[in-house]
């Protein structure tokens, strides 16, 4: 079974760690960057999915719609996860064209986040399961 990448725009150490091992555990690499404009200026990646962690007070939203707008990530599925966001935050973004496709507030436990990325791009990629 093939690794299946997620990029994890995080800058918490400790909860990026986690993340990582957890999505590990469900077969997933996981590329950790601090800094969304790290997605837009670094290498060219071919992530399943991206998780970007905003600050609403600083450029998160500017950073959120500039990755959805280039054509390499608009396609690519996106769960922004925020502490400071409210609720009214996520549902005004999700009114954009350049929006993510979940939000979760922090802190969200595990299976929470299991069950979006589930729901998003699957956990298990069925291929060569049966094969003898």
């Amino acid at each position: 079974m093939a690794e299946r990448l997620v990029v994890l725009v995080e800058n918490d150490p400790v909860l990026s760690e986690r993340i990582r091992a957890v999505l590990a555990a469900n077969g997933f690499r996981v590329d950790v960057l601090t800094d969304g404009n790290e997605l837009l200026l670094g290498p060219q990646l071919f992530p399943q999915l991206i998780i970007l962690c905003i600050d609403p007070k600083r450029l998160g939203w500017a950073v959120c719609n500039k990755i959805k707008k280039t054509a390499q990530y608009r396609e690519t599925p996106m769960i922004v996860t925020s502490q400071e966001a409210t609720d009214k935050d996520f549902e005004d973004h999700k009114k954009l064209r350049t929006r993510a496709e979940e939000y979760l507030h922090k802190p969200f436990s595990v299976e929470v986040l299991l069950g979006r990325i589930d729901a998003l791009v699957g956990l298990k990629v069925m291929e060569d399961e049966d094969v003898v």
